[in-house]
């Protein structure tokens, strides 16, 4: 759910257009918990696991009211059916307190993902509370707090040419945490999209850093949607609600009307289109390269969005590079050697 297209910071690569004053109403906030509730009671007894993630904008800027009324009217129908219910913020972190927190553990909020722009001086030119303030030690204090707290919490961070020198001094930053809170902790990286050099090798490098230090670490190959676990936008039973009421698969692009693939009706029902249709039927195992390609169980050709974005054309999403294949299949590899 998207409570609001509104955001505290302005960063230079976000792809969304930021609507100042967008926020959830009254009756889209109805329709949320009305379709929620009917998915409970439609499918009682089948439903195990229900995942309510937060996104936006920013979605805290309205963590009181919209996101804690939700939460409150439909947290006692997942304790009564016996779902496990697990609830998510993508977060720039800035507003995380106490206070949220213990209101999370009454609701089943579980997992934080927090952006870092690369070190303090680099993250404070792209994420400032004003030009004279930064942000970084602020979200750094409240990732703290949330492992304090047992709540999961994802440090994503984003790389480009310019952060990527001073990644490693966010070691430093961590150095203080105890072992009970670094079980709490994982950091991912990303390349912001707009990055046209090719990364890969340093930001292995770095990442093998991390894990030298025994922080868990996912790359390349932990971004890929396989075949038995793929990208929440692949699944049958993912919407993502707009906070006007449009409905939408994927994240990762705008939140244009034009671009949607359902709405939520006043009955609380969700009426998809034909970019549904084609999403999650049409196109899938559709393109001739991925048939012989030896990572395809890997790979899965990549998410439904890449899928609907080359519908009909011969592509592959690593360039037909060889090297970035074996790049996925080393990080596959690394990952489960140190989760066992």
């Amino acid at each position: 759910i998207n409570p609001t297209m509104n955001c505290n910071f302005k960063c230079w690569y976000c792809y969304e257009t930021h609507i100042k004053d967008s926020r959830i109403n009254d009756e889209t906030k109805n329709k949320i918990t009305k379709h929620i509730e009917q998915t409970i009671i439609r499918k009682q007894g089948v439903i195990k696991n229900f995942s309510l993630n937060w996104f936006g904008g920013e979605p805290l800027l309205y963590f009181n009211p919209i996101i804690k009324d939700i939460l409150e009217s439909i947290y006692p129908l997942m304790v009564s059916n016996n779902i496990n219910f697990h609830s998510s913020f993508t977060t720039n972190g800035l507003l995380i307190s106490q206070e949220l927190l213990d209101v999370g553990k009454k609701y089943g909020i579980k997992q934080f993902q927090i952006t870092l722009d690369g070190h303090r001086e680099r993250h404070n030119k792209v994420r400032y509370i004003s030009k004279q303030k930064g942000s970084y030690d602020k979200i750094l204090e409240n990732i703290k707090l949330c492992l304090k707290n047992s709540f999961v919490v994802t440090v994503r961070i984003n790389i480009s040419e310019e952060t990527i020198s001073d990644l490693v001094k966010i070691i430093d930053d961590f150095k203080d945490i105890n072992n009970f809170e670094k079980q709490y902790l994982n950091f991912s990286f990303h390349e912001v999209w707009q990055e046209e050099k090719e990364l890969t090798a340093d930001i292995s490098n770095i990442v093998d850093q991390f894990r030298a230090h025994g922080l868990v670490c996912a790359y390349k190959g932990e971004h890929i949607a396989t075949i038995t676990n793929s990208c929440y936008a692949d699944k049958f039973n993912h919407a993502t609600i707009n906070y006007n009421g449009d409905v939408f698969k994927c994240t990762a692009r705008d939140f244009k009307t034009s671009s949607k693939e359902g709405y939520l009706a006043d009955t609380g029902e969700i009426i998809w289109n034909e970019t549904f249709q084609k999403r999650v039927f049409d196109s899938r195992f559709s393109n001739p390269p991925c048939f012989s390609c030896k990572i395809l169980p890997l790979c899965n050709g990549g998410c439904s969005q890449h899928r609907l974005e080359n519908f009909g054309k011969d592509y592959c999403i690593h360039n037909y590079d060889e090297n970035r294949k074996l790049e996925i299949i080393k990080q596959k590899f690394y990952t489960r050697l140190i989760h066992t």
